[in-house]
């Protein structure tokens, strides 16, 4: 079996990475007749990016607790590092944008 080496990186990576999959993940689902470029503008546009968001960033919490249950600390801390990241950048599009 292979073995997942602590990482911070690896951890902020995964945390940025997962989000953006579970809006693909939405916009094949629902939209994949529009295109990406105009999904994303009609959904900033109608404000529903920054909720759209949100729920996507809460998949991190399962993958963290993966993580912290494999005593991979780093990881996991890597994970709550991007999920931030991604609170900030959705106060900034419910209040700039």
């Amino acid at each position: 079996m292979m073995k997942i080496k602590d990482s911070m990186l690896l951890g902020l990576l995964l945390g940025l990475v997962i989000p953006v999959l579970g809006v693909m993940i939405f916009y094949y689902s629902k939209f994949a007749a529009v295109d990406l470029w105009q999904f994303l503008q009609v959904a900033t546009k109608h404000k529903v990016l920054s909720p759209m968001l949100s729920l996507c960033a809460i998949l991190n919490l399962g993958v963290f607790y993966i993580f912290l249950n494999k005593n991979l600390y780093l990881t996991a801390r890597g994970i709550i590092l991007a999920t931030i990241i991604y609170g900030v950048t959705i106060v900034l599009l419910k209040f700039v944008l």
